[in-house]
């Protein structure tokens, strides 16, 4: 057996793909989505036998102070013969040194219990599924928490409208949202503007959406969502703080979801939360979704860096808590 390394994945990385169930987070399609948007590297490992690929995991360059080697965002992991991870781990971590990587992070839903990854350090978030197989609008709808069906009614009664995207020059729009609610909750920015310009070739070509909440003629919030072949994604969004009283938000999703199950997606992903962010576990929870444990999965490989990042960030979190 030997280790593979791409910086360019291509037809034949797809091919490979396109063998095993995937995400559309798998693809070359997305990698360069990434490269691009966040003007960085990727590097994608596979485990080949006898020329035959057995097992594979995109990833990508990022970190200044900690160099990290990611498995892409938001997550997608390993694919192929799941039973050879133990030996493409191995080759990995002797292999990322020459880039000066000092810690290896997988997102792998398929990770279902902790240790699932052999030597590797987990830390737990709560991912949420919306199943829609064989549900009409109807059913949907009725699945709703019943105040969350008020809420939708209430933005209707409100005249919020649902607006597709409809050109590039919009994504400043909806970044500016995004950019609101980060600002609002205290997060970091973690998605550059030329993440999503990158992002909008998919909606053309029909594997990605971005819907607008609109009031009075003005974007009050937008969602951004991406296609697998049976999974629709939320990948992000944001509002503004002035217009949350109108309840855009809870039509906004609800519209994503109704498209969804028209494009025939067995399920709507909200992807993972933390488990200390108790407003939008809420906010996921009241859809009728599904709770499952998402695992990142964090190798240390430098020893200097990996030891002050975790002291900086205990620092901080002490400075915020005023602990």
């Amino acid at each position: 057996m030997n280790l593979l390394t791409i910086e360019k994945p291509d037809a034949k990385w797809d091919q490979f793909v396109s063998k095993h169930p995937h995400f559309i987070f798998h693809t070359s399609i997305w990698g360069n989505i990434l490269r691009d948007g966040y003007n960085t590297k990727l590097l994608y490992y596979v485990l080949e036998d006898n020329s035959q690929c057995l097992l594979g995991i995109p990833g990508m360059l990022s970190g200044r102070f900690l160099k990290l080697w990611y498995s892409l965002v938001p997550y997608g992991g390993f694919i192929g013969k799941r039973e050879f991870i133990p030996t493409l781990v191995e080759l990995i971590t002797k292999n990322i040194r020459k880039y000066e990587i000092d810690r290896l992070q997988i997102v792998d839903p398929q990770v279902d219990r902790s240790g699932g990854i052999g030597g590797f350090v987990d830390e737990e978030s709560y991912r949420y599924i919306l199943n829609l197989e064989n549900k009409t609008e109807e059913d949907i709808y009725r699945g709703y928490k019943p105040s969350l069906r008020r809420t939708i009614n209430e933005a209707m009664t409100n005249e919020i409208s649902i607006e597709k995207i409809k050109n590039i020059r919009e994504i400043e729009t909806f970044y500016h949202l995004y950019l609101a609610s980060i600002r609002r909750n205290r997060g970091i920015v973690r998605y550059p503007l030329a993440l999503f310009e990158n992002i909008f070739p998919l909606i053309e070509q029909g594997h990605a959406d971005i819907f607008f909440a609109n009031y009075q003629g003005r974007a009050v919030a937008g969602i951004a969502i991406i296609y697998s072949r049976k999974v629709a994604h939320y990948f992000h969004g944001g509002s503004s703080d002035e217009y949350l009283r109108l309840r855009p938000n809870d039509l906004l999703f609800h519209s994503a979801i109704v498209e969804a199950s028209r494009k025939s997606k067995a399920e709507f992903d909200f992807l993972g939360s933390a488990k200390n962010m108790q407003g939008l576990v809420q906010f996921k929870e009241k859809w009728g979704t599904q709770r499952t444990i998402l695992y990142a999965s964090h190798k240390d490989v430098g020893k200097i860096r990996p030891f002050l990042h975790k002291l900086f960030v205990s620092l901080y979190k002490s400075c915020r808590t005023g602990t």
